[in-house]
């Protein structure tokens, strides 16, 4: 097995290393300190295409591989960690969509993901569950040729500005882990509703 990087990655890696400490590093510790979130550095990673490193031409991005992604979150990180969250986090939901999406959810929320126009979030934990998802309380029930989605989900990285989110729910209770179902839920969509909580 080869573990040299390719020209592309080396190139990707330098790239990025100069970005970090450019634009990010010298504004890594105000960020923190003032727990807020860094549009300007988002719109940075969305003008060098990052959001769509490990996605497709077909769908925005550009077809590089979940390689190339960490080693850009990776360079991101050495000087700025929550800008590395950024995108490490829409990246669940683009990996997710660009692995189990049909063509028609891809051209409508993997695109737009992987532009860096809209920011995703995966809604996992809950208020008595967390990384354990057969003991998640969020239902999914079949009505009227969709479904109707009820729960409560929290501590959602990009909670408040996400637009697409990946919600984990259950199905079937009686079948565990395989009656995990996911769905794509947008901020727009009728009862999702937002609370901040600050910790």
């Amino acid at each position: 097995m080869d573990f040299q990087l390719s020209e592309d990655q080396k190139l990707l890696k330098e790239t990025m290393r100069k970005i970090s400490l450019k634009e990010f590093a010298p504004k890594a510790a105000e960020i923190d300190e003032r727990e807020e979130f860094p549009w300007d550095n988002k719109e940075i990673l969305e003008e060098q295409g990052v959001f769509g490193i490990n996605c497709p031409e077909e769908f925005g991005g550009t077809g590089a591989g979940l390689l190339s992604l960490a080693i850009a979150i990776e360079e991101v990180a050495r000087v700025c960690a929550s800008t590395a969250h950024i995108i490490a986090t829409n990246a669940l939901v683009t990996d997710t969509l660009n692995r189990m999406g049909t063509r028609d959810q891809k051209l409508k929320w993997l695109k737009p993901l992987a532009k860096g126009a809209v920011l995703g979030g995966t809604a996992i934990t809950e208020p008595e569950a967390g990384s354990d998802v057969s003991s998640i309380k969020t239902t999914a029930t079949k009505k009227d040729g969709g479904y109707i989605i009820n729960g409560n989900k929290r501590f959602i990285t990009h909670g408040s500005t996400g637009e697409i989110f990946i919600v984990v729910t259950c199905t079937d209770k009686a079948k565990a882990h395989a009656g995990i179902t996911l769905f794509v839920v947008t901020s727009d969509i009728p009862g999702f509703v937002l609370s901040l909580i600050h910790i």
